[in-house]
């Protein structure tokens, strides 16, 4: 294990401690930036994983190329998935698991939103299948559980060699978080976890409250599974130009979303909305970006 100052740090430095120039990582596409950005800091190549809603938002990782797979270092999964909101089942890590057992890849789980699953479902770690931590390496964080985003507080779990690989460059680069935080990260995962409870509970109604009153206004989207977003779909005249979208929303109604693209090619033609205002001012929200998803793009 590996203290981390956030999650976000340890995957963003992953790149630099085991690839080599030119192999590739598999990454998600849609998925989060920095999986991307940490990948080119290495001096390695990208090679995209679209997600389809009718694929549930999960890669195919048999319609890799072998060429591919061949100079693949890195797998990079996420699940709950950061924008789409998709949960991935336990049966797709095993395909996972095996594929990057057969190919040599590490596989990687970024894995910070795990808490945040609604409905009585939950999401599943990679040390599930992996339970000899032979094939990967996962990263949590306390910012989505504990609400300790502001503190930069996180961990690594995973094979002793690639733990021991990142904890070189992060010697070179930083060195732990101060220990105040640390006890208090202690507290957090050894406390009492109704808080934890009460913070899910929290993102599924404001989920709810959001959904329901986009629909009645016009704008019907999926339910989402899990975190703490909304992946919304344009309607036709925005499906090409989420930016575009995005940058007339915030100056028509002052209301801010993340446009698509922001998250990969594979985002275009969506919107991640984020649920981190009160249900009351959610609902007000969802009643303008309604009405205003109707408008027509100005040429």
């Amino acid at each position: 294990m590996l203290m981390l100052i956030g999650s976000q740090e340890g995957t963003a430095h992953l790149p630099l401690a085991v690839m080599n120039p030119q192999e590739y990582a598999l990454v998600l596409d849609p998925g989060y930036p920095s999986h991307v950005g940490g990948v080119y800091l290495a001096g390695g190549q990208v090679y995209p994983l679209p997600l389809r809603s009718e694929d549930h938002f999960l890669p195919d990782l048999a319609a890799i190329p072998l060429a591919v797979r061949e100079q693949a270092k890195l797998l990079i999964l996420s699940y709950p998935h950061n924008p789409t909101t998709a949960v991935a089942p336990l049966d797709f890590f095993k395909t996972a698991v095996e594929f990057c057992d057969r190919h040599g890849i590490l596989l990687v789980h970024d894995f910070p939103y795990l808490d945040l699953v609604f409905d009585g479902e939950r999401a599943p770690s990679i040390f599930e299948v992996d339970r000899d931590r032979q094939v990967g390496i996962e990263f949590y964080s306390l910012s989505k559980s504990y609400n300790m985003g502001g503190f930069r507080i996180g961990f690594a779990i995973g094979r002793a060699d690639i733990i021991a690989a990142l904890r070189q460059i992060k010697s070179v680069i930083d060195f732990n978080q101060y220990a105040g935080i640390l006890r208090g990260a202690i507290a957090a995962l050894t406390g009492d976890q109704t808080c934890v409870q009460q913070t899910r509970e929290i993102f599924r109604q404001r989920r709810d409250v959001f959904v329901q009153a986009l629909g009645d206004h016009g704008w019907p989207v999926p339910l989402p599974p899990a975190t703490m977003y909304v992946w919304a779909q344009l309607p036709a005249p925005w499906q090409r130009d989420s930016l575009g979208f995005c940058q007339a929303l915030v100056q028509a109604t002052g209301i801010a979303a993340a446009p698509g693209s922001g998250f990969g090619q594979g985002g275009e033609g969506y919107v991640r909305f984020a649920l981190v205002r009160d249900r009351p001012c959610l609902e007000v929200a969802a009643a303008q970006i309604a009405a205003f998803s109707q408008t027509v793009p100005k040429v």
